[in-house]
Parts: C-alpha cells; sequence; structure tokens
C-alpha cells in the first residue's frame, strides 16, 4: 500500500514537472519573440538614424546649390514656374524656380546612388498663420527639397522661403527681374541696398558706383511698373532706362515715362525723352530713353514709376498699344557714411 503511494507521488510529481517545463519554454519562446522584436526595433531605429543623417546631408548640398541662383528669370517675366523655352539642363538654369521638377544626380552633388534627391519650387503665400502654396505670382517662392531611398520609413523634406528682396548667399542679387505685382504703390517692387555693387557695366555711366539692374516689360492698358529704393541722406540716386525704345524695331520698342516719387508719394519730378546721355552708359540708344536724378534729403524710402508714354497720355491714345521691354539700371553714388550697400 504504501509502495503504491510513493510510486503516485512520485508520477504527479514528474508531470508538474513536465507541466513546469512547458511552460518554460513557453515563456522563452514569448520572451525570446518580445526580444527579438525589440531589437528589430532597434536595427530599423539605427537603420533610420543612420540613413536620414545621410538624406538629410544631400538634402543640404542640393538646397545649397538651389540658393545660389536668382529669385527669378532676368530675360522671362511671365510669372510661370518652371523651365522656359532656352532652359533643358541645369548648365542653362538662371533661376531657382527652373529647379521645379528636378532631379539631382551625382553630376552636380555627392549623392549615393540609391537616393533620389528631387525639387519641387512654387509661389509662397505667407499671408497665412502657414505658409502655403500659391498659383499666383507672388514676392516669395517655397522651394522644397526631399530624399528618399528603399531603406527609409519617411523620405526627409526640406523646405526654405526666398524672397524677392534677394537671392544667393551674402546679399541680393544685382540682376534682378521684374514681379508682376509691382502696379501701385502698395505694391512696389523692393529693391534692397544689398542688390547695389559696383562692378562692370558699360550700361551704367560709372560703374565705379554701386549699381543694380532691373530687366521688365511694360503692357499696354493698365500696366504701371512700381519699383521702391531706401537712401540715406545726401546720396544720389540715378535712374537710368535701357533698350526701351528702338525706332528699328516697332514691334518691341516702347516710349518710357518714368517718374520719381518721395516716400510720401510727392512728386520729385518726370521724364518722358532725355535730351542728352550724361547719367547713361552705352544702354541708352535712344532720347526716349528717360533717366532721372535726385539726391536724398532724408532716410527713407524713394518710388519710381514706369509706364508707357501712350499710357500717360489717354487723351492722346485712349487705347494704348505701346507695349515692349526695358532694362531699368539704378545708380546709388554713396557718401562716406553710406552703409548696407551690398558692397559694405
Amino acid at each position: 500500500m504504501n509502495k503504491h503511494k510513493c510510486t503516485a507521488g512520485r508520477s504527479r510529481a514528474a508531470g508538474n514537472l513536465l507541466i513546469d517545463l512547458v511552460i518554460g519554454v513557453v515563456l522563452l519562446g514569448i520572451m525570446a519573440a518580445m526580444l527579438a522584436g525589440v531589437y528589430s526595433n532597434l536595427i530599423q531605429r539605427s537603420v533610420d538614424s543612420f540613413e536620414t543623417t545621410r538624406a538629410t546631408w544631400m538634402a543640404n548640398s542640393a538646397m545649397e546649390v538651389i540658393s545660389g541662383y536668382d529669385f527669378a528669370d532676368p530675360v522671362f517675366v511671365d510669372g510661370s514656374i518652371g523651365m522656359d523655352g532656352h532652359e533643358s539642363v541645369m548648365a542653362t538654369f538662371d533661376d531657382v524656380d527652373d529647379f521645379d521638377g528636378f532631379i539631382f544626380t551625382d553630376e552636380q552633388i555627392t549623392i549615393d546612388p540609391a537616393y533620389t534627391v528631387a525639387v519641387a519650387v512654387s509661389w509662397a503665400d505667407i499671408s497665412a498663420e502657414e505658409i502655403a502654396e500659391d498659383v499666383n505670382p507672388t514676392f516669395f517662392k517655397r522651394i522644397m527639397v526631399t530624399a528618399q531611398n528603399d531603406m527609409l520609413r519617411n523620405p526627409v523634406s526640406l523646405t526654405t522661403i526666398m524672397s524677392a528682396a534677394g537671392s544667393g548667399v551674402g546679399g541680393g542679387s544685382q540682376v534682378i527681374a521684374e514681379e508682376e505685382l509691382n502696379n501701385s504703390f502698395d505694391t512696389a517692387q523692393r529693391i534692397p541696398r544689398t542688390s547695389f555693387y559696383a562692378t562692370e557695366n558699360l550700361d551704367v555711366g560709372d560703374d565705379n558706383n554701386p549699381w543694380a539692374s532691373i530687366n521688365s516689360n511694360v503692357s499696354p492698358g493698365e500696366d504701371d511698373d512700381y519699383y521702391q529704393f531706401e537712401l540715406q541722406t545726401g546720396e544720389t540716386l540715378i535712374l537710368d532706362i535701357d533698350y526701351g525704345y528702338d525706332s528699328q524695331d516697332v514691334v518691341d520698342g516702347v516710349d518710357i515715362l518714368m517718374r520719381l516719387y518721395t516716400n510720401d508719394r510727392v512728386s520729385l519730378g518726370w521724364l518722358d525723352d532725355a535730351a542728352n546721355n550724361q547719367y547713361g552708359g552705352a544702354g541708352s540708344i535712344s532720347p526716349k530713353d528717360p533717366h532721372l536724378l535726385t539726391v536724398a534729403t532724408y532716410d527713407g524710402v524713394y518710388y519710381a514709376k514706369v509706364t508707357s508714354y501712350q499710357r500717360s497720355n489717354p487723351s492722346s491714345y485712349q487705347n494704348p498699344t505701346d507695349t515692349g521691354n526695358y532694362v531699368l539700371n539704378v545708380t546709388i553714388i554713396p557718401t562716406d557714411e553710406s552703409t548696407g550697400l551690398g558692397d559694405g
């Protein structure tokens, strides 16, 4: 009797041990699966961190290249985004929005072939709480560079906003395209002092003084071009229209009238035709290309208004047809106390 009891006790103990072993194996399996998941997650995070760092570096490299370009095309001023007719490869790009839809390769930046570095450029509306894409021309462009490869769970995107006030690194663009929202004093296109440099330019009277050049177009009917400049007391401002009127080019030649105003919008003078070329350089090919000069009597804003003579004389031209391109060369002759110009 006692022998049977001992045998039964040993059987129950063996059964309990087997159950404990099974439970232990199950628990070890669960723990191993959990550890494997944690390890896999750590590996993925490590890969993500490494690949994100590389992607960020490549996106930054592309953004640096793009930021060195002008805000707007110096020739085409129609407000479109993307490559123009004469542009097909990066070597022909001349402004930031030419990069819209562009994909960088190792020919332009140091890039891993496994990555795709793509660019999107659009007009930007900064009036809202959040910067939004805008289909209409504004004074701002949004540049987004996105870097991606198959190992990244989420692509890396860098975004910057560029202002028409200047482009590139270290100052404003010296050759500027008109932005076609400048039809009034309130929307006058600002030409920053950092855009003015003393560099070679045969089209200005004296290129030893800092200058900036604006490429523009006058359309008939409703087109007035307003520009604003910041001057310091004693500085001389010279406005010189070039390549506007050409008697041999009846299609693209435009007879320009130019006016100058104070910050309070008080007229400082106007000119339709230039009797001589005392302020201009080689670009003043016709006496119908006017120029104006003023000496700043205060620190602050001055305005220039450029329009066609036909539009300014409605009694003679009720339906203006005069249209064409022009270049406005602007010179600031500094004083010994002048500051803030592109030359320092």
